[in-house]
């Protein structure tokens, strides 16, 4: 089976329209492994602030040349390699992975008990193969005809859809380990930004709009990287939205929107400039 990967409505607008080709994941500390090319033998890895890479053998820990090892994505497996400075690796030929996203289901509810708090507990099974994508409608659909009251349409998440539902591959061209802080400006067009907003300022706008929690993060952003926007004077801020920002570039878009993302995890904040993989692909409908 492919693997999978997730996305939002509105970045899948933007594969749609062909804006988006690249995308960024966190890496996960805990779990990073490389395979030794000597032995084949998997093994933990870390990565150090300086990009090189420590393998467990035994109960010490290695510095490993860039040619003794193979790092292992869980997005594709491939020839590990340096490059200007970056871990890079090079998926196997026709490497690819299954879109997840947002969708409308068609599905009944069921009784499933209750909860600790003796709430009503409910599982909901999907009926038939109806499908309505959120990229494609944020609306709830019409409903089908049925006389049964429990079925309905039910927005799930992107990691709740059911393989069969995907309906878009992603064919992986490049694969690389990097710091976050590494986007350009070219980078972060890539990533589908202008579905917000054909200039970055426009973005931000439309970013915010959709996000509005992104505005309580802009002062921050803007002094850890004070090349990314440039701000109104104090006495002409305003605080509940974005437009006290008289100018900025897109990486200072993608880093807000970033921020939203990443909400909820300390380590995975903007600032805290986390090791990401790189994922650069084309769309096979």
């Amino acid at each position: 089976m492919d693997k999978m990967i997730s996305f939002g409505a509105p970045m899948m607008r933007a594969m749609a329209s062909g804006l988006k080709t690249q995308t960024r994941r966190l890496m996960n500390r805990s779990a990073l492994a490389v395979r030794l090319r000597e032995t084949a033998k998997q093994v933990p890895a870390r990565i150090d602030p300086e990009g090189s890479v420590w393998a467990q053998i035994g109960s010490e820990w290695a510095k490993m040349a860039s040619d003794e090892f193979d790092l292992l994505c869980p997005y594709a497996e491939g020839v590990t390699h340096e490059k200007d400075g970056s871990l890079c690796i090079d998926p196997e030929p026709d490497a690819r992975l299954r879109v997840k996203e947002d969708v409308w289901l068609w599905l009944k509810k069921i009784p499933n008990g209750k909860s600790s708090v003796g709430r009503p507990r409910y599982r909901y099974l999907t009926q038939g193969q109806h499908v309505v994508y959120r990229a494609d409608s944020e609306q709830k659909p019409p409903a089908l005809p049925s006389d049964d009251p429990a079925l309905d349409w039910r927005l799930r998440p992107a990691r709740f859809m059911p393989h069969w539902a995907s309906r878009r591959t992603l064919l992986l061209k490049s694969i690389r380990l990097e710091p976050l802080h590494c986007i350009t400006e070219a980078d972060a067009l890539a990533e589908g930004l202008p579905v917000f907003g054909l200039t970055p300022i426009d973005a931000l706008a439309g970013l915010a709009q959709l996000y509005p929690d992104i505005v309580a993060w802009i002062p921050d952003i803007a002094r850890t990287h004070p090349h990314f926007a440039r701000l109104h004077p104090a006495d002409k801020k305003d605080k509940n939205d974005a437009s006290h920002v008289a100018d900025c570039q897109w990486r200072f878009v993608y880093a807000l929107l970033w921020q939203h993302l990443h909400r909820l995890d300390r380590y995975g904040a903007w600032v805290e400039n986390p090791w990401v993989w790189t994922i650069d692909y084309s769309v096979n409908e």
